[in-house]
């Protein structure tokens, strides 16, 4: 199972492609918390899944102890593991704590004897919460995904275009909460545009 180690936190900033602007972020601005926040999350873990036949959900369900979605642009979630629905065939396993690499290759060995494929993205993803009432106006300016609370639910997620940056949004519930998950190399200019694009809803 997932371990619950804690990891450096000076550590992870500096190795986090968003620390200075995060920290910059913070320390100029001053929110209008119930209108619009931005912040960067964390020791967050990420596995890339890949398969389809039915020995390989039932060997995800009995190792990470939750069931893939299989409704487009889904997902499901226990206390530690979210999984989103990527298409038929992928998912994303994102995880409250950092990935151990015992646990991956664990959860590797678990496939190797079907048609399937586990790959630890951790590094590859960088997460961008954005949260309050204007979280939607400030993400609809870069997509043309209709992500009202009526259409584009809690526990929706959807792979798109933001402004430029291909992304995969996770809607956490309907205050509304996001998490953004970007490639770390467009992470920095991902975050300048939603800066720049949410400034009418912040004291500078």
């Amino acid at each position: 199972m997932i371990t619950d180690k804690i990891t450096d936190l000076s550590i992870s900033k500096a190795l986090s492609p968003l620390s200075e602007l995060s920290d910059n972020y913070q320390n100029s601005k001053i929110p209008i918390s119930s209108e619009f926040s931005i912040n960067e999350k964390l020791f967050l873990g990420k596995i890339a899944l890949f398969g389809n036949e039915d020995l390989f959900f039932e060997k995800i369900s009995n190792k990470l102890n939750i069931a893939l979605p299989t409704s487009p642009n889904t997902t499901t979630s226990n206390d530690k593991i979210t999984a989103l629905w990527l298409s038929q065939k992928e998912w994303l396993i994102v995880m409250n704590s950092s990935v151990d690499n015992k646990e991956v290759k664990s959860l590797q060995n678990e496939l190797s004897d079907i048609h399937a494929l586990a790959i630890d993205v951790s590094d590859r993803w960088t997460t961008i919460n954005l949260s309050g009432n204007k979280a939607i106006d400030v993400l609809s300016k870069g997509t043309s995904i209709d992500l009202d609370n009526s259409v584009f639910g809690t526990g929706a997620c959807a792979q798109t275009t933001l402004w430029t940056v291909n992304v995969i949004v996770y809607k956490i519930d309907e205050k509304p909460t996001f998490d953004l998950f970007v490639d770390s190399t467009m992470a920095k200019f991902l975050w300048q545009w939603l800066d720049h694009s949410s400034k009418e809803y912040v004291y500078e």
